[in-house]
């Protein structure tokens, strides 16, 4: 996992060339200008190298006029092919632009669009919406970043100056000839941060100038579990996130401030749309519109961050104290889609809890944190776990009395409903596994007394029910 700092203030040492303008060259020794350069020349490389994607179109029109029928078409209007050193030569503000700064965009775009096929390609798979393909970075929809590459230490280097502060130098050199005012040759852009834990070993930073923070991407810690043959099953839930067959809970954090927060700003957003349609103006050119969504994107990013966080964590936790882990196979898919008809509201409800709970996201994590720590997860059939008893593997509704409460009305087995149903999912686990013999499960519906239905089926071979009894035949006089 990678390791977010914040940016405390930036210093600039030398003067850094930053092209010309206007004909005339131009340095600065302001940290806002260098570091705004800085992102700006890595954002341009990044679309460069973006606009030779290309898409399939149909009924697509050569020059001349011709329909050449399907068609890959490049995703812009014009392709920039240029190598790193060209760039330079062609676009006098990349010829100061540092060397791991220059080739960091190429990666990082390739790395996108692989990622984004990829993604593409699995929601497909799974009968959801494929999504679509990553665009060009623009300047005023996008964030201000830049990545530079540490390459062992060439640059981007980081030096610990106290208990909780740091630095990290971005060294570059100004080309041949264009020394700045103070005729020097090298420059060097200083980032202070304030640290909340030591830094481990690095790949690259990634500076975000909107954000006002820096990013270390190094690779993921190891997922390691001590050998001790504990099960444990898991039930996915509404109300209680995660329920353990240990007896433990694992609760989503509460961000419903957040959430209306988020919504106080779209509704403002929504009523500056609606005062622009009637004033006959352009909504969006309005401050006030784009500073509530500027608000609400703020929250949006932060809430998820909260839930990505925990999900990280409790994914973590689980593998590393169990060796086996028992999952419902859920149909995640199936049980958000629209429903029709009577209930539709509080179907619409339920459905969104279900997708800001992330269910599939955490249970992604714990696959394949388990496949890192040589743990075992085991899909079991989620059928009637939360009616059937795990003391004596009775089953019937009547048994759930509540969301939380579980009476069995066999044998008067009282539990928690969710923990009940996580110890009967740790069981089928370790049948799958083959550890143990399956449980026979009585499975019985009642009904209200006086229906028509309410007379039983007499168990084959005995005689001791009434039913039997009152339809069997006389015996034939001899």
């Amino acid at each position: 996992m990678s390791q977010k700092v914040k940016i405390r203030r930036v210093r600039v040492h030398g003067a850094v060339y930053l092209g010309q303008i206007k004909d005339v060259d131009t340095w600065s020794s302001s940290p806002d200008t260098v570091t705004k350069w800085l992102a700006d020349g890595w954002r341009f490389r990044f679309n460069q190298h973006r606009s030779k994607r290309s898409r399939w179109v149909e009924g697509f029109a050569d020059q001349a006029g011709a329909v050449a029928g399907r068609a890959l078409v490049p995703i812009g209007s014009s392709v920039s092919d240029f190598t790193d050193r060209e760039a330079r030569v062609e676009f006098s503000f990349l010829s100061a632009l540092p060397a791991h700064v220059l080739q960091s965009p190429e990666r990082v775009e390739v790395t996108e669009w692989f990622a984004a096929a990829k993604r593409r390609k699995a929601n497909v798979q799974a009968g959801r919406p494929p999504g679509a393909m990553p665009r060009f970075h623009a300047r005023d929809k996008t964030d201000q970043v830049f990545t530079a590459w540490f390459n062992g230490g060439a640059n981007a280097r980081y030096r610990r100056t106290g208990k909780r502060s740091g630095v990290v130098i971005i060294t570059g050199r100004n080309p041949s000839g264009k020394y700045g005012p103070q005729a020097k040759l090298n420059f060097r852009v200083v980032f202070h941060v304030r640290l909340s834990e030591a830094i481990r070993s690095y790949t690259s930073v990634r500076v975000n100038l909107t954000t006002g923070s820096l990013v270390f991407v190094n690779a993921p810690l190891p997922v390691r579990s001590a050998p001790s043959g504990a099960i444990v099953g898991l039930d996915f839930g509404v109300k209680r996130t995660v329920a353990t067959s240990d007896g433990e809970f694992f609760d989503q954090p509460d961000t419903s401030a957040l959430e209306a927060t988020r919504k106080r700003h779209q509704k403002r957003m929504a009523k500056s749309r609606l005062i622009a349609l009637r004033e006959k103006r352009q909504f969006w050119a309005s401050k006030g519109y784009q500073g509530h969504k500027a608000a609400a994107a703020s929250v949006s990013a932060k809430i998820a961050r909260v839930r990505a966080d925990w999900q990280q964590k409790t994914s973590t936790t689980l593998v590393q104290q169990h060796d086996v882990i028992g999952l419902e196979n859920l149909k995640l898919v199936n049980m958000t889609a629209r429903a029709h008809g009577a209930g539709t509201t509080q179907k619409r409800g339920l459905n969104r809890v279900l997708n800001t709970s992330s269910l599939g996201t955490l249970r992604e994590m714990i696959e394949y944190k388990a496949g890192l720590a040589a743990a075992t997860v085991v899909a079991v059939n989620p059928a009637y776990t939360s009616q059937r008893c795990n003391a004596c593997g009775h089953a019937a509704k009547e048994n759930r009395k509540s969301q939380a409460a579980f009476l069995c009305v066999s044998c008067g087995h009282t539990a928690n409903a969710d923990i009940n149903a996580a110890c009967n999912i740790r069981d089928d686990a370790v049948v799958t596994l083959g550890l143990a013999e399956k449980k026979t499960v009585r499975v019985r519906t009642f009904r209200p007394t006086g229906s028509k239905n309410e007379t039983e089926k007499p168990t084959p071979g005995t005689d001791s029910s009434a039913a039997s009894a009152k339809n069997r035949k006389p015996p034939i006089a001899a």
